[in-house]
């Protein structure tokens, strides 16, 4: 009846509380709405999958404690065999080139990298090797592990409208997202929208090149953030002499790093401009 269905899911729940260390049945069941299928899976089974989840992390930290809070933010880990996990695994180290040890820690910070098949791993890596070399791979995909969960179609795609946008090299656009890989997680026009924002004045497209190759954060920034960062030191330079002749000297390294710096900045020269202490500290010194 329905008061031993109740019991038998009562019991459920506390076992899948006490296999994970959750502090209540409350927290097993948040755990089993993200993942229902723990709910009938057998209790012994589940605790010998844990078991085998804390050897596929065992180079990164594989105490069973460690494992439970694991298993507790991604409850799909105890669905899928020893077997499975450790093909993925062994998929992601033979395409990218790296050892077992970094594969976990690979995983271990993006586990959903490994809620995908091997073969799609594996095909994932391959493609996009067609287009940046491994090494720059290796170096984004561990700054940021989600690349390997985007679609390579949309990172290819954002790839290719930065070279156009930007007209540089495919060698040097590769360096400004190995440098700052999140820029491929955003939607594919939003860096390119950034770069054309970034006008104080007509910089030239070297200038602008140099700015990001310089600071490729500010290609994460929004198009409207930079827009309005750029649009305030235009604003300062209209009513400052001073401002206007300063800013138009600096390199394009140390104006992008007032840019990107601007939100600690602003405050300051507006003081120094307000106060006529403008030549009292160097532009440099208003970032720190």
């Amino acid at each position: 009846g329905a008061g031993g269905r109740g019991a038998a899911m009562h019991t459920q729940l506390a076992a899948l509380a006490g296999l994970l260390h959750a502090t209540s049945v409350e927290a097993a069941v948040r755990v089993a709405v993200k993942e229902p299928m723990l709910l009938i899976m057998d209790p012994t089974e589940m605790a010998t999958r844990l078991v085998h989840v804390s050897r596929c992390f065992r180079h990164v930290d594989g105490s069973l404690q460690v494992t439970a809070e694991r298993a507790a933010r991604h409850p799909w880990l105890l669905t899928v065999s020893s077997a499975s996990l450790s093909s993925k695994l062994s998929a992601l180290g033979a395409s990218l080139h790296i050892s077992p040890s970094s594969c976990q820690e690979l995983a271990a910070a993006y586990p959903a990298i490994l809620n995908q098949s091997a073969a799609n791993l594996q095909s994932k890596v391959e493609m996009l090797l067609e287009s940046i070399p491994r090494s720059s791979l290796q170096a984004m995909v561990f700054r940021q592990p989600s690349l390997l969960c985007r679609s390579v179609a949309k990172i290819l795609a954002s790839l290719q409208s930065l070279r156009e946008v930007t007209s540089m090299s495919r060698s040097d656009v590769v360096d400004v997202v190995e440098k700052r890989p999140g820029i491929l997680t955003r939607s594919t026009l939003a860096p390119g929208r950034c770069y054309r924002a970034l006008s104080i004045w007509r910089l030239s497209q070297s200038e602008k090149r140099q700015l990001i190759k310089a600071h490729p954060l500010l290609l994460q920034l929004s198009p409207r953030e930079v827009h309005f960062r750029c649009r305030w030191l235009r604003a300062l330079m209209e009513s400052n002499g001073f401002f206007h002749s300063a800013l138009r000297r600096l390199p394009p390294s140390l104006l992008g790093a007032l840019i990107l710096h601007l939100p600690c900045a602003w405050c300051r020269l507006q003081y120094l401009a307000e106060s006529n202490q403008e030549g009292s500290v160097s532009l440099t010194e208003t970032l720190s």
